[in-house]
């Protein structure tokens, strides 16, 4: 995960008002909000940071310094992965094939696409909520719906407030091949680029972003071997003592 593409963030949550944001049954005849805490005037209640599958960190607190709305807002600094932030147990208020709505108002320091995701905590697989972007320095409210019908089993799910992956396109390719069931065998001699091709287990795509994906293919092989291709490589020998 690039770190420098995970922007610091202030957000304000609950789900009754335009000025908060939460989790909402969107099929239920009376709406119930699901988030606790939504607005942070409970300081952090109900909320920790860090990630649902790994060790990437964050700090949060909850401020009066800059608000969009009530007496408080959440501020999320120091974040190491895109989905390294605030969240939330939703276990036992979830369902997956239901649909269900969330609104949050976002103010982040870089311009970037932010998300309200519901992630199963064994790693499963993730489905945003809501998600939308947001203009560096200025409060946008992020809202939609979404219906828990991806590829996570939502064991134990949570809610995650986070901003659209931080990673390079390789690490998005490298994500689909692994999604999609294919062995992938990456190779590089960059450091930072080794690091990267690890760091592919804190974030997930969408179903339909994997379709999305899939369907760029056009059906053109980029390499084709040659018997004089597979000779030359099998005589390579590589350069080891230059690289030490």
């Amino acid at each position: 995960m690039v770190a420098a593409a995970a922007a610091s963030v202030l957000c304000c949550m609950g789900a009754v008002f335009p000025a908060t944001i939460g989790v909402t049954a969107a099929s239920a005849d009376e709406p119930v909000e699901l988030v606790v805490n939504g607005g942070f005037e409970d300081d952090l209640n109900g909320w920790k940071s860090g990630t649902v599958w790994n060790s990437s960190a964050s700090s949060i607190a909850v401020t009066a310094d800059d608000v969009h709305g009530g007496s408080g807002a959440l501020s999320v600094t120091d974040r190491t992965s895109s989905d390294a932030g605030a969240i939330q147990s939703l276990d036992g208020k979830v369902e997956k094939g239901q649909t269900y709505t969330g609104s949050m108002w976002v103010k982040a320091t870089e311009d970037g696409e932010f998300n309200i995701t519901v992630c199963s905590g064994n790693g499963s697989g993730c489905d945003q909520i809501a998600t939308g972007t947001a203009k560096a320095g200025e409060w946008t409210q992020i809202s939609g719906t979404g219906t828990l019908g991806g590829s996570g089993d939502f064991t134990s799910p949570s809610l995650v407030i986070e901003n659209k992956y931080g990673t390079s396109n390789a690490q998005i390719i490298l994500r689909w091949h692994i999604q999609a069931g294919n062995i992938v065998i990456p190779g590089s001699k960059n450091p930072v680029h080794i690091k990267d091709n690890f760091n592919l287990f804190d974030f997930a795509l969408t179903d339909d972003e994997m379709a999305k994906i899939t369907a760029l293919d056009k059906q053109k092989r980029y390499y084709t071997s040659t018997p004089e291709m597979l000779k030359k490589y099998a005589e390579m020998v590589p350069p080891v003592d230059e690289q030490k």
